[in-house]
């Protein structure tokens, strides 16, 4: 556990604090170079040209250059294959200019990202994409098993929003500070996907997935989780997801995790509650295998390098209801399930040929065992009707 929670701090913790400000194309200028506050970065979308006249620019510059009343800034031009305009290009523009600041190296005090919301766009959805697409890039894909986790490299950020619109009439103050935060909380969740995904199999078996998950949903998460562990899956008749799991020493299980905006948050772990009465009821299943060989039909070993990555789905799934419940305004109920195991070969494992019954009773011949993917999500679609 403590390589996993190491991992997650080097490959996300490298920007101190997050802030926003929205202001006016006319107070750029000022907001700049009048403030007496050195900026080491600012980042500026590439077909913003009245930012950059704004700034000085009589042309928008195609590389990055070193300019700024105060101190020498650099100032990075950002270009993106979606329109700038749109909150794609504003979230593709937010990430790249991240990692090329980060890319900078040594410490950076304050840094700024500033792009324009033009006539008649929906601020909301582009300031989220800004916040996502800061704290994806973020992200070092770098796993480090015991390293401390590094000093910050940027100090502060500030995502600076240029309406052409009035700001006040355009947006509520109160609605952009929530959808900025819920931003900032969707591009955490992402990169730890991302960490779950790329951690190595010996790290990170199903019992340590599920110990994660569980610790990661405290009193405040607005979730309730429990563990189904091998010994209950195979009381409940889980045939499919306890046969891939034979052949490995590493025991399987399944992590179901519940948002019921009906319910106080709570971190209680005795089970999860039926539903009273809410709109909808919606189940995400995620496959969690945390290394794949192809059990006896086992896979060429250029196949097999990253079969640690076959867990993404479960990540998913524990980002996605992370999100839901730190943000607590899902109207529906939702319910996540992680099937987790591992496909191993050994004297123990499934075999094709060999007949295997569900949780519903339905019985299953295995033709080759690294069609594991199915059975595990068979058995978590079973669970959740």
């Amino acid at each position: 556990m403590d390589n996993l929670l190491g991992a997650v701090a080097n490959c996300t913790e490298n920007i101190a604090n997050v802030s926003m400000e929205c202001i006016s194309v006319d107070s750029l200028k000022t907001h700049i170079g009048g403030d007496n506050t050195p900026r080491d970065v600012i980042g500026i979308p590439c077909d913003s040209n009245d930012l950059w006249e704004a700034l000085g620019f009589s042309t928008v510059p195609k590389i990055p250059v070193v300019s700024g009343p105060n101190r020498k800034t650099a100032m990075i031009p950002l270009k993106t294959i979606y329109r700038q305009d749109t909150a794609e290009g504003v979230l593709d523009i937010s990430e790249k200019f991240i990692k090329k600041t980060l890319a900078l190296g040594g410490l950076l005090d304050n840094v700024e990202l500033v792009f324009k919301v033009p006539h008649g766009a929906d601020i909301y959805s582009m300031i989220h994409a800004a916040s996502v697409g800061c704290m994806k890039g973020r992200f070092r894909a770098k796993f480090a098993s015991s390293a401390p986790a590094p000093s910050p490299n940027i100090q502060k950020l500030t995502i600076c929003v240029v309406p052409e619109d009035p700001p006040s009439s355009v947006c509520d103050l109160d609605e952009v500070k929530s959808v900025f935060f819920s931003g900032i909380n969707v591009g955490c969740n992402t990169n730890l996907v991302r960490v779950l995904s790329d951690m190595p199999a010996g790290y990170l078996g199903p019992e340590e997935f599920a110990g994660f998950a569980m610790s990661r949903i405290g009193p405040d998460s607005g979730l309730r989780c429990m563990v189904i562990d091998h010994k209950q899956l195979v009381a409940l008749g889980a045939g499919l997801i306890t046969g891939v799991a034979a052949g490995s020493s590493r025991p399987s299980c399944l992590v179901v995790i519940e948002y019921n905006p009906e319910l106080p948050p709570s971190g209680e772990t005795d089970g999860v509650s039926t539903p009273s009465g809410a709109a909808a009821h919606v189940c995400l299943v995620g496959k969690g295998i945390t290394f794949d060989s192809g059990g006896l039909n086992l896979k060429p070993s250029k196949g097999m390098r990253h079969m640690h990555t076959d867990k993404t789905g479960a990540a998913t799934v524990l980002g996605v209801m992370l999100s839901i419940g730190s943000r607590k305004t899902c109207p529906y109920k939702v319910t996540g399930i992680l099937c987790m195991a591992e496909n191993m070969p050994s004297g123990t494992a499934q075999r094709p040929s060999d007949v295997v019954t569900a949780m519903d009773g339905t019985t299953v011949e295995i033709e080759n065992t690294d069609a594991e993917g199915r059975l595990v999500m068979a058995d978590g679609i079973c669970y959740a009707k």
